[in-house]
This record gives structure tokens, C-alpha cells and sequence, in this order.
């Protein structure tokens, strides 16, 4: 008994000193992915040359085959919610590695 206490004990502390769960992020769906890329005025072989990936990769993230990466995500949302056409932002880019 004296053993199952401490275990007890242990896990209590455990408990007191973990850090919360991490709340589960709720990927890009095929569709999010379809209506960014239509809001910005890219067909699916423009996003792949945009984003610089396959074009077979895009198919894949439109048709639901494939998890589409974080960072195309959050790329894709940020352009949208601030109206930056894939033209503004090569520009940028390009500018900025000069």
C-alpha cells in the first residue's frame, strides 16, 4: 500500500507541474486551399509555381490526398486577408533579396 501511495503522490505532482495540452490546430482543407488560391486569382499550376512546388503536389492538395504544409497555410491565409496578389509579393520578395 505504502507503494501505491507514492505512485499516487508522484502522479499528483506530475499533474501539478505539466504543462497544458496543446490545443489541436485545425489544418487547411482541400477546399480552404481551392478558395484561397481562386481569391487570389491563381489556377492550380499558377499556386505550384507560386508556393514553388509540383504541380502534381497542388493537384494532390486540391483533391485532398496530401496535408498541405503550415507554412503554405499561413502563407496563403495572410495573402488573402490582406489582399496581397502573388505579383505584390514576388515583387517584394525579390526586391528584398537584392
Amino acid at each position: 500500500m505504502a507503494k501505491r501511495r507514492r505512485t499516487s503522490q508522484r502522479n499528483s505532482r506530475r499533474a501539478a507541474n505539466s504543462k497544458p495540452p496543446k490545443p489541436k490546430r485545425i489544418a487547411m482543407t482541400a477546399d480552404d486551399y481551392a478558395n484561397a488560391i481562386a481569391e487570389l486569382g491563381l489556377s492550380q499550376v499558377g499556386a505550384a509555381r507560386f508556393l514553388d512546388i509540383g504541380e502534381r503536389t497542388s493537384r494532390r492538395f486540391i483533391a485532398d490526398e496530401s496535408v498541405i504544409p503550415v507554412h503554405v497555410e499561413m502563407l496563403l491565409n495572410i495573402m488573402v486577408k490582406h489582399g496581397i496578389t502573388p505579383e505584390v509579393a514576388r515583387a517584394k520578395f525579390t526586391r528584398a533579396r537584392e
